[in-house]
């Protein structure tokens, strides 16, 4: 069986995409290619999400950054997220490995006997790259900074919670 796991801000906000096949060939109805079931699952990953040994094979890309609770070390500072620190957030680094731990054993109990779970995931690399932040094109996390002090600028916002943003992933 393949299931969408999707962890979603908002319920059902359209994160569901149609289903493709591993060229982008759109496949109109997956159910004509046979014993293939898909399902969309509009619950948190940090959780079991499926019944016990019900799942033989599971797939997550770039879903395992966001934290279930939010440690708020960034607060009354200038940076928005953890890999933009020069000096890791301790706390945003415990709740990512506790976090990380639960969603194991999540899957884990989710998975049937001898089932397999495949997980990839942003990282920050040797050179300091990372989701949003490379030395090719605009830094998404430079346009969210920008963007956040321009509010403060039109005076929308004031400096407490221009320094209150940051996000929730490690």
């Amino acid at each position: 069986m393949a299931r969408n796991i999707q962890h979603s801000i908002t319920p059902w906000d359209s994160k569901l995409k149609p289903v493709t096949d591993a060229y982008g060939n759109p496949i109109p109805n997956p159910y004509d290619l046979g014993n293939v079931f898909v399902e969309g699952c509009g619950v948190g990953f940090h959780n079991q999400c499926y019944a016990s040994e019900s799942i033989d094979f599971g797939v997550s890309f770039t879903a395992m950054h966001w934290l279930s609770a939010f440690p708020s070390s960034l607060r009354g500072k200038d940076m928005m997220h953890a890999a933009r620190c020069e000096d890791t957030p301790v706390p945003e680094k415990e709740q990512a490995a506790r976090d990380w731990k639960n969603i194991l054993k999540a899957r884990a109990r989710e998975l049937v006997p001898g089932g397999r779970f495949v997980y990839v995931n942003f990282c920050k690399d040797c050179n300091g790259y990372f989701l949003g932040q490379t030395d090719i094109g605009v830094s998404m996390w430079d346009s969210f900074q920008e963007a956040w002090d321009q509010l403060k600028e039109q005076g929308l916002i004031d400096e407490d919670e221009r320094l209150g943003v940051s996000c929730p992933n490690y």
